[in-house]
């Protein structure tokens, strides 16, 4: 039974990733499906980052980005046709420290990310979290491109 792991975050890459991991993942194998909210906001609210000075308690339900993440990542994976048991992870931190943290903790098979290249003369190079995960991630690693690359 495997450990098949796939980053969301919401953006069309990683959508395109959960597809193809929810797809990947066997019957008795286990999709975690893992979103991390970068350390410094995690016990803060959007509106709290934009107006750090003003009182907004009274104008905004109460939650941080970590509750935010939970509640979208679970909201995301309810219903997820695959034929594996499916968890949803938050994290808080460096998002590619904490996938490779997640990868060594649940001994994964496979890791499977989206990238989405948003200029041309980017289009054949890796950004950096999906950088740093294809080189230190201590199993299989799948980058789903967003839009794929166009042939010349």
């Amino acid at each position: 039974m495997a450990t098949v792991v796939a980053g969301w975050d919401g953006s069309e890459g990683s959508e395109r990733a959960l597809a193809l991991a929810a797809t990947v993942a066997a019957e008795g194998d286990t999709l975690l499906v893992v979103s991390v909210v970068p350390a410094g906001l995690q016990e803060r609210s959007f509106l709290e980052m934009l107006l750090p000075t003003i009182d907004v308690s009274g104008l905004i339900k109460p939650g941080s980005f970590t509750d935010r993440a939970k509640e979208r990542l679970e909201a995301r994976v309810k219903g997820l046709k695959t034929r594996a048991k499916v968890e949803a992870v938050v994290r808080a931190g460096d998002p590619a420290d904490e996938i490779l943290t997640l990868l060594q903790e649940r001994d994964a098979s496979h890791l499977i990310v989206g990238f989405k290249s948003y200029e041309k003369h980017l289009r054949y190079e890796l950004g950096s979290i999906a950088d740093k995960l294809v080189r230190h991630a201590p199993c299989a690693v799948t980058v789903v491109r967003w839009p794929a690359a166009q042939a010349r």
